[in-house]
């Protein structure tokens, strides 16, 4: 088993609650970082999801 699948859904998740709260709670230049930040994380975490459940998936 490998575990940067673990680390790349735990990463993606991270980014993903980190950019809801920064694009809703934060000011200025903050708030557009955490709007793209939000997105990137959704997209890292469906791919670490992605490669846990099929790991030869992009081979």
């Amino acid at each position: 088993m490998n575990y940067w699948h673990f680390i790349t859904i735990f990463v993606g998740l991270i980014l993903l609650f980190w950019g809801f709260y920064a694009a809703y709670e934060t000011k200025k230049p903050w708030n557009i970082i955490g709007s793209v930040c939000a997105p990137l994380g959704l997209i890292t975490a469906l791919i670490g999801t992605l490669l846990l459940c099929v790991p030869k998936f992009f081979s």
